[in-house]
C-alpha cells in the first residue's frame, strides 16, 4: 500500500492516516461491550502468562526478524513490555521503507483506544529510543505519541480513548 501510494505522490502521513482509519473502522465494527471484555481478557493473568512465556522465548531468537522483548509488571496493575529488538522496524528496513518505523506502534494505539487498555508507547525503537516501552494500564486513556495525534479519528464512546 505504501508503495503503490507513494508512487502516485502521497505522502507518508497520507498513507498512515488511511492505515490507522482501516485499523480504527475494523475495530469500531465491534460492540463497545465486547471490546471492554477482550480488554479484560488481554490485561488478564492468563494473557499475562501467556505473554511472559512468549517473550522468554524470543530471546532465544530462533527466528532472527522477530521480537526480542520482556515482560514486566509496573506499578499497579501496570503492564510493561519492553523490547529490545522490533520486528516491525526489521521489516521496514529489509523492504527499505525506514520513513515508516516512527509509526511502528500505530496499530496498537488503534486498539489500546477502543479497548481501554491504556497504553503509553511514547518509548519506541522508531522514534530512534533504544528500548520500545508499550506501558499498558486498563481504565487509564491511551497516550498517543505525537507523532500519530494529528493521525488518529477521534474516538466515540466513554471518553477514555485518547489523550
Amino acid at each position: 500500500l505504501y508503495r503503490a501510494m507513494k508512487a502516485r505522490g502521497k505522502t507518508v502521513d497520507e498513507v498512515m492516516r488511511i492505515c490507522i482509519e482501516a485499523a480504527d473502522d475494523f475495530f469500531a465494527g465491534f460492540p463497545p461491550a465486547v471490546l471492554r471484555l477482550a480488554g479484560k481478557l488481554a490485561d488478564g493473568r492468563l494473557a499475562r502468562n501467556a505473554m511472559k512465556n512468549q517473550a522468554d522465548r524470543s530471546k532465544a531468537r530462533r527466528h532472527p526478524e522477530d521480537f526480542v522483548y520482556e515482560v514486566r509488571e509496573g506499578g499497579g496493575d501496570d503492564l510493561v513490555l519492553e523490547f529490545t529488538e522490533c520486528a516491525v522496524n526489521k521489516l521496514y528496513e529489509a523492504q527499505q521503507v525506514e520513513e515508516l518505523k516512527p509509526f511502528c506502534n500505530f496499530f496498537d494505539v488503534v486498539y489500546s483506544r477502543r479497548m481501554g487498555l491504556g497504553l503509553d508507547a511514547h518509548e519506541t525503537i522508531g522514534q530512534g529510543c533504544n528500548v520500545c516501552r508499550l506501558r499498558y494500564k486498563r481504565g487509564r486513556e491511551t497516550r498517543v505519541p505525537e507523532r500519530l495525534v494529528s493521525l488518529l479519528p477521534p474516538v466515540q464512546g466513554d471518553g477514555k480513548g485518547s489523550a
